[in-house]
């Protein structure tokens, strides 16, 4: 990903999850890390919340975070 974006959301979109960032194309790359996590699963060490998105039947609720630092 660009160095310097920053992660907007996550979101199903035609049977997948995607993830949208806004960033600056011309930037240099970076390895970015993003955490998910089930409701009720420990969230242990994570950084900034990124959002919230269910499972296509509705039945898991998962949870996205930026690694720590981001």
């Amino acid at each position: 990903i660009p160095i310097g974006a920053e992660i907007l959301t996550a979101q199903h979109q035609g049977g997948s999850l995607f993830v949208w960032a806004m960033v600056e194309s011309e930037n240099a790359l970076e390895d970015r890390f993003i955490l998910i996590r089930l409701t009720g699963q420990p969230l242990g060490d994570v950084g900034s919340y990124i959002g919230t998105f269910q499972s296509p039947s509705g039945s898991l609720v998962f949870h996205l975070f930026n690694e720590v630092g981001y």
